[in-house]
């Protein structure tokens, strides 16, 4: 594995990690609005976990949890509505797309991540509608 990619999935597996406390945050924030969106938002986190998962057995290394995001996007929510906020969310999970299809044959494991990100993106789609 060349410096450069270690650090693309160094920087993925910190996202990653960051994701799985965003979810929950705002499943947690969702919570008493619509029980059906928050349980969606902890599959989606749970993923994410397994994602963190992939990347640190690729890199060898963990990385450390930072909660300062997942605040930020929290604050966004009463600020502009989950609507807005999921469907922006969406785009974020289908552009992260691309960089790992690349790599997806010279690291196998990437293949559930390509998967998983634009069910997660259409999942967010979906809940963006149901809170319409």
């Amino acid at each position: 594995m060349t410096e450069e990619i270690k650090n693309i999935f160094m920087e993925a597996q910190e996202g990653e990690l960051d994701a799985v406390i965003m979810y929950n945050m705002l499943a947690d924030a969702m919570e008493s609005e619509n029980k059906e969106i928050a349980e969606n938002l902890r599959k989606i986190a749970k993923d994410e976990g397994k994602h963190v998962a992939i990347f640190k057995k690729l890199t060898k290394e963990a990385v450390v949890p930072d909660d300062a995001q997942a605040k930020y996007v929290c604050g966004l929510l009463p600020a502009i509505g989950a609507k807005t906020l999921f469907a922006n969310m969406a785009k974020g999970e289908y552009d992260s797309i691309e960089k790992f299809k690349v790599l997806q044959d010279e690291y196998p494991e990437l293949r559930e991540i390509v998967e998983d990100e634009p069910k997660h993106g259409d999942a967010l789609i979906k809940m963006s509608e149901i809170i319409g």
